[in-house]
Formats: C-alpha cells, structure tokens, sequence
C-alpha cells in the first residue's frame, strides 16, 4: 500500500447505507422551515429597500403576493430535499430516490380529479372545526390576507397565483414528503407508520392550526397513493388539484360541479369492472351461470360467496330474490341470444307466453330487490349495451 492513500474495502464489502430516521426528518423540516422564513424575510427586506415603506406593510406586501412566496419554498424545499437525498441516498439517481418516475396518465388524471372532489369534504370538516374548536378559526384579517393572496386581480397573477398553488407547491412539498421522508421512513418503521408520521409532519409544518386536521388526513390520502403507485406523480396530481381549494368560491364550486360527477361514475365503473373481473366474466358468462346455478358448488363459487357477503347488506326475501333474478336473468339472455341467431339465419321465431311471463317476472323481481340491488349484482350479470338490446327485443 502506498503511504499516504486510503485502504480500499475488498469486493465482497459493502460499506453500511446510512437512513433517514425520524429525527433526521425532524432535523430536515425544522432547517426547510428556518430557509423558508428566511428567504421570505429577505423578499420583505427587498420590500422596504425598492418602495420605502416600513416593515408591516412590507410583510403584508409579501404576504398577498404569490411570486416571492413560491420563490422562497421553491428554494428552501429544493435546497432541502437536494441535501435529504446527498446525504441519505448518495447511491442512487435522485428522480428514482425520490419516487419521481411514470406512472399511468390515466392513474395521474383521476388523482387530480380526486383532488378536487376531496375539496367539498374538507370544507365541511372545516366548518366542523371551527364549531368545535372555536380558537383554532382564522381571523377575519387572516381570511382576508388569503383572499388577497388567492386573488385573480391581473393578467400576471393570473399566472402566479395558480403556478404557486398548483406547481410550486405541490411538487416542492411533494419531494420532500412523500419522496424523501416517507420512502426512507418506509425501509425503517415500515408502510403504516411511515404513512402516519408524514402526514404529521405534512401537516405541522405548514404551521397553520385550522389546517393541522385536514392537512393531517390529506398527508394520509397522499402517502397512500404515493406508497401503492410507486410514485409521487399521482400524488403531485392530486395535491395540485386539492389545493385549488385557496383560490375563489366560486371557481372552487364550478370545479366541483364539474369534476364530481364524471369522477364518482368513473369509480363507479371501474369498481363494477373489478368486481366482474373477480366474479370471472370473460368467457361465456350467460352459459357457465346457468350452469354453476344449477350445481351443487354454486356456495363455493365467486358468485355464491358475493351474495353470502351481500346478506349483511340486504334481508334474507330480498338475497333469495336476488339469486332468482340472477337466475331468471341469465335463461332470458340465452334465450335472446338464440333468438336473435335464428333471425339472422332467415328464421322469425316467435316469443311465446312463457317468456313473456318471465319477462314479466323479471320485472318484478327487479321492481321488489330494489334499484340497490340490481347494482349490486350488475358485475355478475355481464350485462352490456348489446344484451341490454338483446333483451330488449326479447320483449318486443
């Protein structure tokens, strides 16, 4: 060895990864913190030296104009979370330690529509608090600040308002929290706890108690998809569109009225296709029913299991009305099925009574289950528009 050099580690030696533990994390968020105040100090000081005005009217200047807020998290979180991932995971690339990689556009769009659906509740859970603990509702100067801050007053604010809330923010805040903490506090304490203490952390760190409720569950929402999306991008998603919550009530109703709708129908239908996919419609779902209906392993089939689970939701007359319908159901779409072949082949078969009663059956059965019930065993009817229309000429 040469005197002088430093001894290298053989092969087999791996030098020990260091983690970022709580009290790291606590470290990190208390320097974020002192950066931010910092750098907005600054911004006030640069208030006073350009328009000559003393240092509350600096501050309030500050205060109600997005450019320098979003200037000043911008380089606190972003000197933060860089030092987070030099010192923790020197190791690795930091978009990948970060959870910074695709993820589906689809996933992305839904969490963003999420997001601002998620904004009804939490004005609720607002109002909530405030009746409950009164001291923790803003002051009337404190709301008025915001509204000031928030407000679309001219062409440059109409880029800086939402690039602060919608882009700064969001992903700064995101890095930190859901990329560097909760990732690294994952490996140690594990997917709960790590989900928990973050949002903890989320939400005292922006040093706001009205919001520390909401705040705490939204840092939970957030970890949870940035934990089972492997990635921060559809957390970023939905933080950005939460947090049009700040902008005007107006602009946050349109959203909601705009957004909801589609959104509950899109879950509506993808856990309807999840459920029919777990069911296991995907070959000849009318034939393979009939003929699980009409074995004795019908109890321990997916079907049977789903309408044992459903007798906690419905009364006993009502599950057997349920099962008959299904029944009933499945015979009639068989039944169109082969008629509809022999029309195509020249013949015109009529539909004789007994169809037409158990049509009429059918009807009845759907009028006593309810409009409840025949959603909750829509998945297992592999009902489509075309059997719809099957069906439909059936009864014709």
């Amino acid at each position: 060895m040469i005197a002088g050099s430093r001894p290298r580690l053989p092969a087999c030696i791996v030098p020990p990864v260091r983690r970022l533990g709580l009290g790291s994390a606590l470290g990190l968020l208390v320097l974020g913190r002192v950066l931010l105040d910092a750098s907005v100090l600054l911004f006030v000081g640069i208030a006073i030296a350009a328009r000559g005005v003393d240092y509350g009217t600096a501050v309030r200047i500050v205060a109600t104009d997005p450019l320098p807020l979003g200037a000043a998290q911008l380089a606190a979180l972003g000197a933060v979370t860089s030092l987070g991932v030099w010192l923790w995971t020197p190791a690795e690339q930091p978009a990948p330690a970060l959870g910074l990689v695709a993820t589906r556009r689809r996933f992305a769009l839904v969490a963003a529509l999420a997001g601002v659906a998620l904004q009804l509740p939490m004005v609720e859970l607002t109002t909530l608090i405030a009746r409950i603990w009164p001291a923790l509702v803003h002051t009337p100067e404190q709301d008025a600040m915001i509204e000031t801050l928030t407000r679309v007053s001219s062409p440059l604010r109409a880029i800086t308002v939402p690039f602060t809330f919608v882009v700064i923010a969001p992903v700064t805040e995101e890095l930190l929290f859901r990329g560097l903490i909760l990732r690294s506090l994952r490996t140690r304490y594990g997917r709960a706890v790590a989900i928990g203490v973050t949002a903890v952390l989320f939400a005292v760190f922006h040093l706001d108690p009205q919001a520390l409720v909401f705040a705490t569950l939204i840092g939970i929402v957030l970890g949870v998809i940035a934990d089972r999306a492997r990635s921060i991008v559809p957390s970023i998603a939905l933080h950005a569109g939460f947090n049009q919550f700040y902008f005007s009530p107006r602009a946050s109703t349109l959203g909601i009225l705009l957004v909801l709708p589609p959104l509950l129908w899109a879950i509506f239908l993808r856990s309807e296709r999840s459920v029919g996919d777990w069911l296991g419609r995907g070959f000849d779902a009318d034939t393979a029913m009939l003929e699980l209906l009409n074995s004795g392993e019908f109890a321990d089939s997916p079907v049977g299991r789903y309408l044992h689970a459903l007798r906690g939701k419905f009364e006993g007359p009502v599950v057997a009305d349920l099962l008959c319908y299904v029944r009933l159901h499945t015979e009639l779409s068989l039944r169109a099925k082969g008629i509809l072949m022999m029309r195509e082949s020249g013949f015109d078969p009529p539909v004789d009574q007994a169809t037409r009663d158990t049509f009429a059956e059918l009807a009845y059965l759907e009028k006593s289950i309810g409009r409840t019930g025949v959603l909750a065993i829509q998945p297992m009817l592999a009902m489509s528009h075309r059997d719809l229309w099957q069906l439909y000429m059936l009864g014709k």
